[in-house]
């Protein structure tokens, strides 16, 4: 079992690809080679042989929690941490071809719920601020830096630091 920020060794066969028999399809060999592809690695062995911290671990542990405590871990997965690697592949591709896949990536509407269910529960609290700074760190941490969560994280600390300092903020 592979895991982020493990160190491995794989002994493979190196292949070229295929050229294209027909002239007028795809060649796919002339296209990685465009690309700086030059030969397809067949492996026939994967040997861990260390491994380091890697950011990524967190949310592979949170996908490795839903696998072992839920039957439909691959929505769990989606919804919340904006991985669609654990969905059925056709659910997937229905997913793709209806056009509602953006439906499972985490946006700024997420974090906004999120921030103003916060504020509703923390309004009380003097830090408050704080402790929604440090939630929508995580946040960017569990989704793997995901650009609409940076973009929607800098909307929110930008426009709390605004109101702290009587800054004139337009939307």
């Amino acid at each position: 079992d592979v895991k982020p920020g493990d160190k491995i060794i794989v002994y493979g066969k190196l292949r070229s690809p295929y050229q294209s028999k027909d002239d007028f399809a795809f060649d796919y060999k002339s296209y990685l080679r465009r690309e700086n592809i030059f030969y397809y690695l067949y492996p026939y062995q994967v040997e861990v042989i260390g491994g380091s911290f890697n950011i990524n671990i967190i949310r592979y542990h949170i996908n490795q929690y839903f696998k072992s405590h839920f039957d439909n871990y691959g929505y769990l997965s989606a919804l919340i941490l904006g991985d669609k690697n654990y969905l059925d592949e056709d659910f997937s591709e229905s997913l793709s071809r209806v056009g509602v896949s953006h439906l499972f990536a985490i946006s700024g509407l997420h974090i906004a719920l999120l921030v103003l269910l916060l504020n509703k529960l923390l309004g009380w609290f003097k830090y408050k601020d704080c402790l929604i700074f440090l939630f929508l760190g995580m946040m960017m941490l569990i989704t793997g830096f995901s650009p609409s969560v940076i973009r929607a994280v800098l909307l929110v600390i930008f426009k709390k630091v605004g109101d702290k300092l009587d800054l004139p903020y337009a939307s």
